[in-house]
Parts: C-alpha cells; structure tokens; sequence
C-alpha cells in the first residue's frame, strides 16, 4: 500500500505529460483543429535567412525544454520527498535528504548552464538573419535593373545565401556578419588583404571562406547547366 501511495501520482504525472505532448504533436501534423487546408500547390519562394531562422527556432525549442525541466525536476523532487516521508510514513534518514539534494542541485546546474550556452549561440544567430535580409533588401533593388534575385538556395551542402541572375552572369552572394563592440559607436574601418584572404576588422580578424564559396559556385554553375542544357 505504502509503495501504491508513492507510484501512482508518480505514473499520473508522467501519463499528463505523455498526454499532452502526443496531442501537441497530434495538433501540429495535422494543422491544428481546421478541416480546411492551403490552396497554395508549390512551394513559395525562400526570403533571406530562412534557414538560419529554422535553426534559431530549434533553439527557442531547446530553451524552452531546458527551462521547463529546471523547473519541473526540483518540485517532482520534493513532491516525491514529502511522499516518502509523510504519506508513506517512512522514516526520514540524512542519506535520502543529501541525495535529494545534489540531483536537485545537479539539475539546476547542468540546466543553468545550458541555458546561458543557449542563450549566448541564439544571440550569434541572430545577427546571420538580419545581415542576410539587410544584404537581400539591397539586392533586391537589382531587380529594378531587370535583375532576377533568388534567397536562401538550399543545396546538399547547406544554402546558397543569394543568388543573382543577370544579363551579365550569375552571381552567387555570401553574406556573413559580425557583431560590434558596444563601446564603438563610430563607423568600423576594415581592410581587405586579398591575396591572404583576410578581412581585418579593428578588433578581430575573419578569414574568407573561399572553400564554401567555390563549392556553392561550383553546384549553382552545374545545377544551372543540367537544368538548360
């Protein structure tokens, strides 16, 4: 009876969260409640920084979980505690307390820190995104010219940032942006050593990543050929 007492809150617990979790997931393939579905028969074009938007979703996700375990554990902890110790009349011993208290302790460190690692690669993510839709709004005045601008090309290696279709060539832009110091407020001053493939910022060195490029010129020249002939 003792061991009933503490199990099935415990089983009850565990059936809620299960439950709920299949009926988000249920909800989210089948589009919600709504009988009705898109009319849209292809697939839209990609604006500037949808995959890195994808990604920095896959963060929130993570947060959020993280933060609902360094919430939930220690209360499931002392709710078990208070079980053991009063409703099941078991003898409270100092072996229990101090292991109650470092997997407590655990928890919240390990989700702690997670938190803080997430929180600093969300905010590195973020500035891909706006620098890829800053660079996609001034290519897109390209389009004036009689240009044709494409975002986000995705291709086995990851995505084409831009790309550029013109009557002088196709162009496949890369766009990478960096943070700046909070204490700058002038406009940065940057060097371009081309033969070393550097780009010298005033407080930090970035190494042109000419592999990445000739890859994504390499698959955009032979998709576009077997696509034309």
């Amino acid at each position: 009876m003792k061991f009933l007492v503490i199990l099935i809150p415990a089983l009850l617990m565990v059936a809620a969260a299960f439950t709920i979790a299949g009926v988000g997931v249920l909800l989210i393939r089948r589009g919600g409640l709504s009988k009705r579905r898109s009319p849209l028969t292809r697939n839209l074009l990609r604006p500037p920084g949808h995959s890195l938007r994808i990604k920095i979703a896959a963060l929130d996700e993570e947060f959020g979980f993280l933060f609902v375990i360094g919430v939930s554990i220690p209360v499931l902890l002392y709710t078990t505690h208070l079980s053991q110790s009063y409703l099941a009349g078991e003898p409270e011993t100092a072996m229990r307390t101090a292991a109650s208290i470092v997997v407590c302790v655990s928890v919240l460190v390990y989700a702690i820190f997670r938190l803080v690692s997430l929180t600093r690669r969300r905010k590195i993510a973020v500035l891909g995104p706006e620098g890829e839709l800053a660079t996609g709004e001034e290519l897109n005045q390209l389009m004036l010219e009689g240009c044709r601008v494409f975002h986000d090309i995705p291709f086995p290696y990851g995505n084409i940032d831009h790309v550029v279709v013109s009557q002088s060539g196709v162009f496949a832009v890369n766009t990478k942006m960096l943070g700046k110091r909070r204490d700058n407020d002038s406009d940065a001053t940057i060097v371009v050593d081309q033969q070393q493939g550097i780009i010298h910022f005033p407080d930090r060195k970035y190494h042109i990543q000419t592999k990445q490029f000739d890859t994504e010129r390499n698959w955009l020249s032979g998709y576009l050929t077997s696509a034309i002939g």
